[in-house]
């Protein structure tokens, strides 16, 4: 992976600047990319850096309504 993220990088940072030329399918691609890891990075970290540790010290009264 340490090989390819450079490449992947990259070629969203191209695509990115491809709005220059218009609003074009590849800069949509990258901004649904951006925003889908963007959402899945943000809901680890509420995981497991709130739900998690709420549950394990038994303060399951502030996680409760969230799953509701």
């Amino acid at each position: 992976m340490e090989t390819i993220g450079p490449f992947i990088a990259a070629g969203l940072t191209l695509m990115v600047f491809s709005y220059i030329l218009g609003d074009n399918v590849l800069f949509k691609l990258a901004t649904h990319i951006f925003v889908g890891v963007a959402v899945g990075y943000a809901i680890l970290v509420v995981w497991y850096e709130v739900f998690i540790p709420n549950l394990i010290s038994g303060h399951v009264a502030s996680v409760l309504p969230a799953l509701f």
